[in-house]
């Protein structure tokens, strides 16, 4: 987490309790009416969304997801999760990485799918098994 300072914090533009700020060398925030901001993923050179109620980010390396009060609400053991569908599943992987390509993409590892409470629904596994239910593919 990191502290907007007053002046900066009271000059911007909120909606439902929070802000969007960008910040060189930090990247996407978002940012509570008190100044508390919590750096979240990048998308569409945007703070995240909040999916399902949640927003993604990272904890010791890992994904994390909190709430919007900013608060920690899942910290996991993954390398990389998409975000809570509607049926409350994540699409996680473990040992996957990036591309490097722009956009990214997160090759290799073993993918599976969490629960809201970290649990895993699907086991990790090489396949594309968790993939194709998490999106619905035939």
């Amino acid at each position: 987490m990191v502290r907007v300072a007053p002046a900066h914090a009271a000059r911007m533009h909120f909606e439902r309790g929070l802000a969007e700020l960008r910040v060189p060398g930090i990247g996407c925030l978002w940012v509570r009416r008190d100044g508390l901001a919590l750096p979240v993923f990048t998308l569409d050179n945007g703070p995240d969304p909040f999916a399902q109620g949640l927003v993604r980010h990272w904890r010791d390396g890992k994904v994390a997801f909190s709430d919007r009060r900013l608060r920690l609400v899942l910290a996991t053991p993954y390398d990389w999760a998409f975000p809570f569908n509607a049926r409350g599943e994540a699409l996680v992987c473990e040992g996957c990485r990036s591309d490097g390509r722009e956009p990214a993409s997160m090759v290799g590892g073993r993918w599976g799918l969490i629960d809201r409470t970290g649990r895993l629904t699907m086991p990790l596994q090489d396949g594309e098994a968790a993939y194709r239910h998490f999106f619905g593919w035939r």
